[in-house]
């Protein structure tokens, strides 16, 4: 197993950076969605699909739907728009 290890300042704000070297070695792409988790008190932090809904309501999903889809460049959630027409006119 692989061992990296950084130490960060948390700023006024409460956010942290992770370096782009860490982001490579997780596959952690600008918009992806991080779930943050407390547990035995460490933070654990893990890439999840915009469907990772275990245990969340309809509201909380479609909430992480539009935050994850707010991160994106106009470029891409035109993209995306897109391939939902074409879902969507694809269904009998």
């Amino acid at each position: 197993m692989n061992y990296k290890s950084e130490v960060k300042i948390l700023d006024d704000k409460g956010r942290i950076s992770i370096s782009k070297e860490l982001r490579d070695s997780l596959q952690f792409e600008k918009g992806a969605v991080l779930k943050l988790q407390i547990k035995d008190g460490n933070l654990l932090i893990r890439k999840v699909g915009i469907l990772d809904h275990e245990g969340n309501s309809d509201k909380e999903i479609m909430n992480n739907i539009q935050n994850a889809f707010n991160a994106l460049s106009k470029k891409e959630k035109l993209r995306i728009a897109k391939q939902i027409i074409s879902m969507i006119e694809g269904v009998d």
